[in-house]
Formats: structure tokens, C-alpha cells, sequence
């Protein structure tokens, strides 16, 4: 299991109540539930992230999460994830405020496009560049790229609580300048301050 899976399990307590969105294979899902003995459900729209998920014993909801998230009750999770899946979504703000009106934290993780090698293939090629978390030329992709400072503005703005936050590059930790040096990150956000 990859550092930013493992970060998240390391956050949430056993016998938690999860709600997985974009949850892939279920890798993260099955982790947790082994580890952590959670109960946990998640949501993939592709047809074989289901069928693999099944598979090992999970409870998963085939659909778009953006339709499927707004008929879930106020607080019925202790945890709702989101691992890079945010930048795929077409109204990513709405699914951030559902997510924290249904769950008591809310798990954000994504890649961080202006990582310095990023900037450094955009300052000497003149554009996007192509990595193994960047795969497609921008004609074959409707992908959003953020930063960490995109996010923490977005939080400011929106007055949300970031409860925790850890930034990596590859499986090492970055503590200063996260911004410039993380490759991807997670945060841990809460319900709407008053």
C-alpha cells in the first residue's frame, strides 16, 4: 500500500464509520477494514472498480458520486474520503460541502501540479508536463490541477476547518515549503466554522 493509503489509514480510529468516494479497486477500503475494522462503503463509477471491489468483500455503489453523495443523511459518517479523485470532478465544491455535511472529517488527498519538477518541465518545455501522475495530453482529459495553496485558500475562503494536513514526496515526508517540494498531499478538514 502507497505512503498517502497508508497516511490515511494511520488517521482514522477503528470501528469507524467510512465513506470511500472514487474508491478504485478498493484497495483503501479493504485496508482499513482489516486493519482499522471499519464499516465502510464506497462509491466508483468505473464498472471493473466495482466488480474488484466486490470481489474482495466490499460493500461498493457503481455511479457517479456527484449524483449519489446528495441523498446521504447529515453526519452518518465518521469519515468521508476523497483520494485523487477531486480533480475529476465537474462541481468539486458542492461535493466538498456534501461530503462535510455527511461525515464528521472529510479526507482529501491530490497532486500537487506545481511540485518544483512540474515547474521546472513547464519553465523548459513551454508546457503541461506528462508524469505518472499526469498521464494524458490536456485534449484527452477534463482533469482540474490544483496546488496546496489552491486548496488552503479554497478552505479560507470557505471558512472550513483544516484539522490536519501532511504533504509527500514519493513515500518521504515534506515539512517546509510543501507547496514547491509535495508531490501530493492530504488533508484532514471538518464541518463549516460559524
Amino acid at each position: 500500500m502507497n505512503s498517502e493509503y497508508r497516511s490515511i489509514a494511520d488517521i482514522i480510529p477503528e470501528s469507524s464509520k467510512v465513506l470511500d468516494l472514487g474508491c478504485g479497486d478498493g484497495t483503501l477500503l479493504e485496508c482499513l477494514r482489516r486493519e482499522k475494522k471499519i464499516v465502510g462503503t464506497g462509491i466508483e463509477i468505473s464498472p471493473k472498480g466495482v466488480q474488484n471491489s466486490i470481489s474482495k468483500g466490499l460493500s461498493v455503489i457503481q455511479g457517479d458520486l456527484e449524483e449519489i453523495i446528495p441523498n446521504y443523511s447529515n453526519n452518518l459518517f465518521d469519515f468521508c474520503i476523497l483520494a485523487q479523485t477531486l480533480q475529476e470532478l465537474r462541481n468539486s465544491d458542492r461535493v466538498i460541502q456534501e461530503m462535510l455535511r455527511i461525515s464528521k472529517f472529510t479526507i482529501i488527498a491530490f497532486n500537487n501540479i506545481v511540485h518544483f519538477r512540474n515547474r521546472l518541465k513547464i519553465l523548459f518545455q513551454g508546457k503541461l508536463p506528462q508524469t505518472k501522475e499526469l498521464q494524458y495530453d490536456w485534449m484527452n482529459t477534463n482533469i482540474m490541477f490544483l496546488s496546496v495553496k489552491d486548496f488552503e485558500e479554497y478552505c479560507f475562503k470557505k471558512k472550513i476547518i483544516i484539522a490536519s494536513k501532511k504533504f509527500f514526496s514519493k513515500d518521504k515526508i515534506i515539512k517546509k515549503w510543501p507547496n514547491l517540494r509535495a508531490k501530493s498531499c492530504i488533508f484532514v478538514i471538518n464541518n463549516i466554522v460559524d
